[in-house]
C-alpha cells in the first residue's frame, strides 16, 4: 500500500486513509476584524515602509512669489538657493491656469511653493535652516519643511488634549557614592563575555560586592561626568540607571534595587553614547544597517524627548561612523558638527542652528572646542597656493581670535589644556625624498596672553602620541621610530616653553596616561596598537613622576613594570590608583585586570572573571574648592595628616582582630574536633577493645614509659662588640 496521501484524504496512525473534510480557514461572513495591524504587531508594524520614505532629501519652499515670470522668477530662486544652501539636483515649481489681474486673460502662474530635492537628507536638513524665514523682497518670507514633516503634521490632533503627568518619584540622593565615610570608589566589571556585570566598593585589603546582574547591558556601561547616572545598552535604546542602595532587596521589579532605572530612550540598533557636560542632554548614535544610514539623536534627559535627529553619511576610512559625531562647549550652552567645508553650531535648548547659518571653512579636516570658554579650534589643509592655517573663533559673535598660516604640511592633530590656557598643535611635514617619513613640531598657543601669541618647538621626529597634564602646564610628547621610541616632557609657561627630559629607549610604547591628579604618567605599549611584529612584547609600563626638577632621565623613572598583551588602562578619580586589563573584545585570552599603585607596586590581580570585557572606574563630582581652599588645605596638611596616621593605624588594627578571631575560631574548631575524638578512642570500652586486640599487652602504656626528653644546642650566631665601660655605671 503506497503511503502517500491522497488528495482530498488524510492519512491515519496505521496508515491507512479516510475521507475528511479539509479545515477551512476563513472568516465567518459576519466577522468584523477590530484588531489593527499596529496592534497585532508593533514591532513588524513600526519597521514597515511610510509613504514618505525616500523622499528625505526633499524640502518645500512655501510663500514664494506668485508669478506669470517664471523663467525670471528661476533664476533668481536659483541664486538664492545658491548662497544659502546650495544647487539641489532637482527642483519642481507647480503652477496653474489664474487670471492676469492687468490683462484679465488666463495664464500659466506659480503656485507660491516650490519642492528642492537635494543629495541626502543631511544636506536637505541644512537648507531647511538656512530658508526658513528668509526674507526674499518685502512682501515674501520663506517658510521651509521637510516633506517628512508633514507625516508628523498629519499626526496632530486638532484639539490639544493636557498630557498626562507623571508622578514624582523620589528616588533618594542621587551623589550617595559621594558620602562613603572612608571616601572608597565604586569600579564596575562587565565579563562573561558582556552576559554578566558586577559592581564593587574598592575597599581594603579586599574589594566588597555591592550589585552583580546578569544581561544588564547588551555592550559594557557608560558613566555619567560626574558618575550620577550609568547607561545601560538594549536593542531598543539606552536605559539610564541611579544609584539607590537604600532599595536594595525590594521585589517591586527589576528596575529597582541597588540600580534603579531612572530613564529610557528609544534608538534601534544604539553602539554609541555620549553625555553633555552637564549631563542634562544625551547624543546617541547607530552605525548604518545595510542601505540604512548612521543616525544621531539628541535627547533631553529631564524630559526624556527627542531634541533633534540628524543623518550622518560614512566618511572614515573603516565605513564607521566617527564617535563623538557631536562636541559640546564645555557650559553644554552650544554643541557643534562637522560636514563638508562647513562648521554647523547648534545652541541649546532649542536645538536650533545658530544664526541660522553655518561657518564656512572650504576644506576643514578637524576642530574642537575649548575646555574653558566657548572657543572653537578648527585647522584646514593647504590648498593650491593657500598654506595650511589653524583658526581660534569666538563663539557667539564667530569673531577671529587668532590665525596661523603653516606650510609644507602633512597632517595636523590639535589639544587643549584642560584650563584652557594653551592649545598644543601637531604640525607633521614630509621628509624630502622619504614620502613615507615626516618630521613633528609643536605651535603652542598662549591663549589667554594679549593677541596670542606663538611658540614653536621642533621636535626633528615623528611625534606619535601627545597629551596635556591633568590639572597642569607639562606636556608629554612619544616620538621616534617603531620600535625605537623616547619620550619628552615640556614644561610651558607664560610666554615660554622648556624642554624638561628626554625619556629614551622606551621601546614601542605608544600610549599616555596621566593621572586625574596631575604629576604621575603611565607609558604603556597595548596589544590593540601595536603592529604585528611588535605585538608578542606588549604589555609594558613605565610608571613616571614628572614633578621631578633633574636632567637625568632616570630621576623620573618610578618603576618598570608590564602586564602582558594588556588592552586598556583606567586611572581611578583620585589619581591614587591604576588598573590594567586585557579585553575579551580584542584578544580572547588571558583575560584578567591587574590594579597597581601610582608607583607602579602591584597590589591585586584577579583572574576569576572569565572573558572580561570591560573595566570601568565610577567618576567623581567635581571639588567645590577654589584654588585658595586647595591651596590652604596644602598648607594645613599637617594638621590632617595626624588624623590620618591614627585612622590608618585603627583601620589596620580592626583589620587585624578580625583575623585574628578568625583564625583563633578555626583552632578552637580544630579543638574540639580533636578532644571529641580523643574521647572516642581513650574510654574504657575502647581501651579493652585494643588491649584484646593485642593479646592483652598495653602498648600504648610502654611506648609512654619508653619516651625520654633530649634537649639539643646549636649555636645560631655569634657577635662581639665593644662596651662603653662609662654606660655600665
Amino acid at each position: 500500500m503506497s503511503n502517500r496521501m491522497v488528495e482530498g484524504t488524510w492519512q491515519t496512525a496505521g496508515g491507512a486513509t479516510a475521507k475528511r473534510n479539509e479545515p477551512s480557514f476563513e472568516d465567518p461572513e459576519d466577522y468584523v476584524d477590530d484588531i489593527s495591524n499596529e496592534e497585532l504587531m508593533p514591532d513588524l508594524m513600526a519597521r514597515a515602509p511610510r509613504e514618505a520614505d525616500g523622499i528625505e532629501n526633499v524640502v518645500i519652499i512655501s510663500n514664494i512669489p506668485k508669478t506669470a515670470k517664471i523663467g525670471k522668477l528661476k533664476e533668481k530662486l536659483a541664486k538664492t538657493w545658491q548662497e544659502k544652501a546650495g544647487l539641489p539636483v532637482t527642483s519642481e515649481y507647480p503652477t496653474e491656469m489664474s487670471k492676469d489681474e492687468k490683462t484679465g486673460e488666463m495664464v500659466e502662474m506659480t503656485k507660491g511653493y516650490c519642492f528642492l530635492e537635494f543629495e541626502d537628507e543631511e544636506t536637505a536638513l541644512k537648507a531647511a535652516d538656512e530658508l526658513n524665514e528668509h526674507k526674499f523682497d518685502r512682501k515674501h518670507t520663506f517658510s521651509a519643511n521637510l516633506f517628512t514633516d508633514f507625516e508628523k503634521f498629519e499626526r496632530t490632533a486638532d484639539e490639544w488634549n493636557e498630557p498626562t503627568r507623571k508622578p514624582y518619584e523620589d528616588l533618594g540622593d542621587l551623589y550617595q557614592h559621594m558620602q562613603d565615610p572612608d571616601a572608597f570608589d565604586q569600579f564596575v566589571v562587565t565579563y562573561d563575555d558582556g552576559r554578566m556585570t558586577q559592581t564593587f566598593l574598592n575597599r581594603r585589603p579586599e574589594v566588597t560586592s555591592v550589585f552583580e546582574r546578569k544581561g544588564w547591558s547588551q555592550r559594557g556601561i557608560d558613566f555619567s561626568p560626574t558618575g550620577r547616572y550609568v547607561a545601560t545598552y538594549h536593542d531598543q535604546g539606552i536605559a539610564l540607571w541611579v544609584y539607590t542602595p537604600h532599595l536594595a532587596g525590594t521585589q517591586e521589579s527589576k528596575s529597582k534595587g541597588v540600580w534603579s532605572r531612572s530613564h529610557r530612550f528609544k534608538h534601534d540598533s544604539v553602539d554609541n553614547l555620549q553625555f553633555s557636560p552637564n549631563e542634562r542632554y544625551i547624543v546617541t548614535g547607530n552605525g548604518g544597517r545595510g542601505d540604512s544610514p548612521s543616525t544621531v539623536i539628541v535627547h533631553d534627559v529631564l524630559s526624556q524627548t527627542e531634541k533633534r535627529k540628524f543623518t550622518v553619511p560614512i566618511t572614515n576610512e573603516s565605513g564607521q561612523m566617527e564617535w563623538p559625531h557631536l562636541k559640546w562647549s564645555h557650559d553644554s550652552r552650544f554643541f557643534a558638527r562637522q560636514s563638508q567645508d562647513t562648521i554647523s553650531i547648534y545652541e541649546m535648548p532649542n536645538c536650533g542652528l545658530l544664526d541660522k547659518k553655518s561657518i564656512k571653512c572650504a576644506g576643514v579636516r578637524g576642530f574642537s572646542w575649548s575646555p574653558k570658554d566657548n572657543c572653537i579650534s578648527y585647522w584646514v589643509p593647504e590648498q593650491g597656493e593657500a598654506p595650511a592655517r589653524v583658526t581660534l573663533i569666538g563663539i557667539p559673535r564667530r569673531n577671529e581670535i587668532r590665525v596661523k598660516n603653516l606650510y609644507n604640511v602633512q597632517s595636523i592633530e590639535m589639544a587643549w589644556q584642560d584650563q584652557g590656557k594653551y592649545l598644543a598643535v601637531r604640525v607633521d611635514r614630509p621628509i624630502k625624498g622619504k614620502k613615507s617619513q615626516c618630521t613633528s613640531s609643536f605651535e603652542i598657543f598662549h591663549v589667554k596672553e594679549k593677541e596670542v601669541p606663538v611658540d614653536t618647538v621642533e621636535v626633528k621626529e615623528a611625534v606619535t602620541r601627545f597629551m596635556w597634564e591633568p590639572k597642569g602646564n607639562r606636556l608629554c610628547a612619544l616620538h621616534g621610530e617603531a620600535n625605537k621610541i623616547s619620550c619628552s616632557l615640556f614644561d610651558v609657561k607664560q610666554g615660554k616653553v622648556t624642554l624638561m627630559v628626554t625619556i629614551p629607549e622606551l621601546r614601542s610604547i605608544d600610549c599616555i596616561f596621566w593621572s586625574p591628579a596631575g604629576r604621575y604618567c603611565v607609558l604603556a605599549q597595548l596589544y590593540n596598537l601595536q603592529q604585528k611584529q611588535f605585538a608578542s612584547n606588549s604589555g609594558s609600563l613605565m610608571f613616571l613622576d614628572t614633578a621631578v626638577n633633574s636632567n637625568n632621565a632616570a630621576d623620573y623613572r618610578l618603576q618598570a613594570a608590564e602586564h602582558p598583551y594588556a588592552t586598556d588602562v583606567e586611572w581611578d578619580p583620585t589619581g591614587r590608583y591604576v588598573v590594567t586589563y586585557v579585553s575579551a573584545w580584542i584578544r580572547n585570552g588571558d583575560n584578567e585586570y591587574q590594579v597597581w599603585s601610582f608607583l607602579g607596586r602591584r597590589l591585586r590581580k584577579e583572574t576569576k572573571m572569565p572573558k572580561l570585557v570591560q573595566f570601568v572606574w565610577r567618576p567623581r563630582m567635581p571639588s567645590l574648592l577654589t584654588d585658595k581652599d586647595l591651596k590652604r588645605l596644602k598648607y594645613e596638611m599637617k594638621n590632617y595628616t595626624r588624623e590620618f596616621e591614627i585612622n590608618d593605624r585603627a583601620f589596620y588594627s580592626n583589620q587585624n582582630k578580625e583575623e585574628v578571631d578568625r583564625r583563633r575560631s578555626i583552632v578552637d574548631t580544630y579543638q574540639r574536633w580533636q578532644n571529641k575524638r580523643n574521647e572516642m578512642i581513650n574510654n574504657p570500652d575502647a581501651l579493652a577493645k585494643k588491649k584484646a586486640l593485642r593479646d592483652g599487652v598495653d602498648t600504648d602504656g610502654e611506648m609512654a614509659d619508653e619516651q625520654e626528653e633530649v634537649i639539643i644546642e646549636k649555636m645560631i650566631k655569634q657577635e662581639e662588640s665593644v662596651v662603653d665601660p662609662a654606660t655600665l655605671k
